[in-house]
């Protein structure tokens, strides 16, 4: 079997740079204002994959973290100019300015996209940006084909009473429990099902801990747990074993961020899906997407 991640060796990983390099060029030079629904899209998804290479063979933790924003710039603008149809609203890639009238797109309204881009917010400790994606609710996946479900939904809702605004009346503990219960809900296909059980619940449950007094043995067993189960899902099959997604844990590695910074708990062992830099913050923090929010945006 495959080793996975996989490592430098694994990889023509001149030809995927040169490749992804290029095609960033493309996104930047003008289709960002030609088109910027499509085009944030497919520069957001280069700029994933660049990062999913890069961090298995950079050593130079602020370069890595200079493709990591370019996640977090593209995306948090994604999200920003199709939930703000019709308003003007300017947004920053790699250093160049944008501006463009919002436009209601269903496209991405993905739960996966959306939580990897909240935790990329968390892990560049972007709180406006954290605060603007947990604006986005259940309500906008409804009419989306791979939308959300019960669960998702559950965790939207917990995860939204955590970090962002949480709807009125709406208490920590009830969100918790919901979170909990509704993983054992009838899910519509086996996939579906790995992910939430393989995935999403090992998140949940870490993430719990960052609201409760748990201690450190606590931490290392859910996160220990986490983290097998994360390789246990993304090594199931060589479709997923080649998906970059699967190569670094962004659940598991934001929450690793909120328990050193809030308890001062280090790793419990190292793991090739949680780089230990990010972890610790040992790279220059870039400015917030926030300096392109229009007056009003959040609260």
């Amino acid at each position: 079997m495959a080793k996975h991640p996989p490592t430098k060796q694994s990889f023509v990983f001149d030809n995927n740079r040169n490749m992804f390099q290029r095609s960033w060029g493309i996104y930047t030079s003008g289709g960002l204002v030609e088109a910027p629904k499509i085009y944030l899209r497919s520069a957001n998804n280069v700029a994933v994959e660049l990062f999913c290479y890069e961090v298995q063979i950079e050593q130079d933790c602020n370069k890595l973290a200079g493709y990591l924003n370019l996640i977090h710039q593209t995306g948090v603008s994604y999200y920003r100019f199709v939930t703000s149809e019709g308003k003007e609203i300017r947004f920053t890639i790699d250093g160049k300015a944008y501006k463009t009238v919002g436009e209601y797109c269903s496209d991405d309204f993905r739960f996966y996209y959306w939580l990897r881009h909240l935790c990329v917010a968390i892990l560049l400790k972007d709180n406006a940006a954290i605060v603007r994606l947990c604006q986005i609710t259940k309500e906008h996946f409804r009419n989306v084909p791979m939308g959300n479900n019960e669960y998702t939904d559950s965790i939207m809702d917990f995860l939204g009473a955590v970090l962002g605004d949480a709807e009125e009346g709406t208490s920590l503990r009830t969100t918790i429990m919901a979170a909990l219960e509704k993983s054992g809900i009838e899910f519509k296909s086996q996939d579906v099902k790995d992910y939430a059980l393989l995935i999403l619940f090992p998140f949940v449950k870490l993430m719990i801990l960052t609201v409760t007094n748990a201690d450190e043995d606590e931490y290392r067993e859910a996160w220990l747990d986490a983290v097998k189960s994360h390789k246990e899902y993304w090594n199931s099959c060589k479709r997923l074993r080649d998906e970059h997604d699967g190569w670094i844990s962004f659940p598991i590695t934001a929450v690793s961020s909120l328990m050193y910074d809030q308890k001062g708990f280090k790793l419990p062992k190292k793991s090739p899906y949680v780089p230990e830099w990010l972890v610790y913050g040992e790279f220059e923090q870039p400015p917030s997407v926030a300096t392109d929010f229009y007056e009003g945006e959040i609260e």
